[in-house]
């Protein structure tokens, strides 16, 4: 992959190389499924005699183990990432040609994915009679924001411990529908007597009790449409410590959906978030100070963001979407449809071809 224009050998262009494998086996034992996947990647290498600092090196490894036991299914999950970066540089805002495996959530705030090690746990068991799944999760991994930091040092490196618990059920045949799951995140500091720890002194960034619930009750049925109501209820209270005082905000959804299955959705939107201080002339959730002292430069939002959406579906995969009102940013699910915004107000238009 190159970068740059290439018209000379004595122009300074960029280039990254990648190179890797993986291996796979289903159906070991009958309950065993491995993946596992190594790639390096090497920048810049023509460099290496006259700008050697642009000269960068790189490895990712993925692994993933599935096992299932009778009604229990088990996934462990490993990653170690460092200057793992398939872009022109590593900036924060380069445009990335490969997504690396997470391990997280959709709906988490991810603070590094490029250089980062660690490991997943989730436990799923079906209950027989009823068909409900509980499950149960746990993330932990180790990350530097910067590629110049070793991620496993104690006084530099950053730690992210994710747990959470649910269950879902879905009717095999009408439709209906319930998921529910609550947890907790934890993001800081591997040690106490990392420098960047500031004036509080915490050992935490981010620290974060979460739930979420979905209801789908499918009503009734019109020649051979279905009619459903929806609820989801999303909630966390965050604590961030940024600069020299700690913040602390509820964010979240209240969707109340209607679907005509397969041709119409149509969601009333309660978006609520207490990050910023509340504008002066509007309802707030709670006090919240400005991050700024100087109060003209005092970043205000709304607490409250409603707004409604309507979706209509044809040709089989496309779509003509309309939202009004206002969207708090962030990962918004409508009716089983998840994208990521910016805050918005106002009327937008959305209309999708699929082929």
């Amino acid at each position: 992959m190159w970068f740059g224009q290439r018209a000379s050998l004595g122009d300074q262009y960029d280039g990254l190389q990648s190179f890797g494998g993986d291996i796979s086996r289903k159906q070991i034992a009958k309950v065993w499924d491995v993946y596992a996947g190594v790639t390096g990647v090497l920048r810049n290498p023509q460099h290496k005699q006259y700008w050697p600092s642009l000269v960068e090196q790189g490895v990712g490894a993925y692994l993933s183990n599935s096992l299932t036991f009778g009604n229990t299914f088990m996934l462990i999950e490993g990653k170690y990432f460092d200057n793992y970066v398939i872009a022109k540089d590593t900036s924060a805002t380069t445009i990335q040609y490969v997504e690396v495996p997470t391990l997280e959530r959709a709906d988490q705030i991810i603070p590094a994915a490029s250089n980062a090690a660690g490991g997943r746990l989730l436990v799923e068991y079906t209950l027989p009679k009823s068909r409900v799944v509980i499950y149960g999760n746990y993330l932990g991994y180790v990350f530097a924001l910067q590629n110049s930091i070793n991620m496993f040092d104690r006084k530099e490196g950053e730690m992210a411990h994710h747990g959470y618990v649910g269950m879902r059920w879905r009717h095999p045949t009408k439709g209906n529908e319930v998921q529910a799951s609550a947890g907790y995140r934890w993001e800081g500091y591997l040690s106490t007597e990392n420098p960047l720890l500031g004036p509080t002194g915490k050992p935490y960034v981010r620290r974060l009790p979460f739930f979420d619930v979905y209801l789908n009750q499918v009503v009734g049925h019109t020649k051979g449409m279905s009619h459903s109501l929806s609820l989801r209820i999303e909630w966390r209270y965050e604590e961030t410590q940024k600069g020299i005082r700690a913040k602390y905000f509820h964010r979240g959804n209240v969707i109340l959906g209607y679907a005509l299955s397969p041709f119409l959705n149509f969601a009333f939107i309660g978006g609520f978030s207490s990050e910023f201080a509340p504008l002066l002339d509007e309802p707030k959730l709670h006090d919240q100070p400005c991050d700024s002292p100087d109060p003209s430069q005092c970043l205000r939002k709304p607490h409250l963001w409603p707004g409604a959406e309507v979706r209509i579906n044809f040709l089989e995969a496309s779509f003509l979407r309309i939202f009004a009102g206002r969207q708090v940013g962030g990962l918004l699910c409508v009716n089983g449809s998840c994208r990521t915004l910016p805050d918005f107000e106002g009327v937008r238009m959305d209309l999708i071809f699929s082929f």
